[in-house]
């Protein structure tokens, strides 16, 4: 039986579903379904899909001998305080690939899909950031949080520190950190490093569609039953999909579709911008450290001075392997 090799392992926002997606339709490699069972988040027992090794592995179980990279991608391995040390105790020589994101834009684009997947009930970012010290307090939580802990925005961006967790498990040579304005940018060639950095054959890729923008639902009903169903019918579609090998029953995405609309960007008010950044400033520039990489510009406040390098990648932000 196949097991895992490599781990996307964060941060959310970060274009780790869109590479999933893309590296899951190379012959070579293979995603698990789902792509974020989290096993190895034991401090987010409510994102775990799967509770023991064995189901776990079960995951992995249709790879092919032509797929010779197999992995996940567990957004919250890099939050978790725990995951680095259990991934690599499971698999020592695993790679690991990091995203990374400037944390105001990454808190915002999470903040919207914390209230997405039904984990965050209050819609205006601003409220939500001034939230954070009642959640720690385990105070006004949203009825279908699944740990209070992903709410804590002031701390989930802090790659740095995140990081240096992986770093300190598998080293330098098994860790690739990937800059999200370079995939924006210019996925083609980043696509390529990744592919080459987990050896594999180029698969010569032309085709990458925009995958897991900025969404709400249309229906509050239909998503709490998309984002929320019950354990119990999830386990026996499970087990189903198992006995008959269907990978996917396709009915909660086509629901899933049916019931989102794509939102455009939003800007939190200017203070609140501010508040982000001076939060994060120690940690950004320990993530430059790490990356070898000059990362003032993520302290520009104003979202056109942000736009700018999206739109003009420089050679400090490009996809580095360490």
């Amino acid at each position: 039986m196949a097991s895992p090799n490599f781990f996307i392992v964060g941060a959310p926002k970060c274009g780790t579903t869109a590479l999933s997606a893309y590296l899951s339709g190379h012959p070579q490699a293979f995603i698990s379904t789902p792509k974020e069972p989290h096993y190895f988040a034991t401090d987010l027992p409510g994102y775990r899909d799967v509770k023991t090794l064995r189901e776990y592995e079960r995951l992995f179980a249709t790879a092919t001998p032509e797929q010779t990279r197999v992995g996940e991608a567990s957004v919250f391995y890099m939050y978790s305080r725990q995951a680095a040390r259990r991934v690599r105790s499971y698999a020592p020589n695993a790679r690991i690939l990091i995203l990374v994101r400037n944390p105001l834009d990454l808190v915002i684009s999470y903040h919207s899909q914390l209230v997405y997947s039904r984990d965050e009930s209050e819609r205006d970012f601003s409220k939500a950031w001034r939230l954070v010290r009642f959640r720690k307090a385990g105070m006004r939580i949203p009825a279908y949080c699944r740990d209070h802990k992903v709410l804590w925005y002031d701390e989930v961006a802090r790659l740095g520190e995140q990081s240096e967790r992986w770093l300190r498990q598998f080293g330098d040579r098994c860790v690739k950190f990937v800059s999200f304005d370079d995939f924006v940018t210019d996925t083609a060639t980043v696509y390529r490093e990744i592919v080459e950095f987990l050896g594999l054959d180029d698969d010569h890729r032309s085709e990458f569609p925009r995958i897991n923008p900025r969404k709400i639902q249309r229906n509050d009903s239909i998503a709490n039953f998309t984002e929320r169903t019950p354990p119990t019918l999830v386990r026996a579609a499970m087990t189903a999909k198992r006995i008959l090998g269907i990978r996917n029953w396709r009915i909660l995405e086509l629901l899933r579709r049916w019931n989102t609309k794509i939102l455009p960007p939003t800007e939190p008010e200017p203070r609140i911008r501010q508040e982000i950044l001076d939060n994060y400033e120690d940690d950004i520039l320990h993530l430059g450290r790490l990356m070898g990489t000059n990362l003032d510009h993520w302290l520009q406040p104003s979202i056109g001075a942000r736009q700018s390098w999206l739109g003009h990648p420089a050679p400090a932000v490009r996809c580095v392997t360490k």
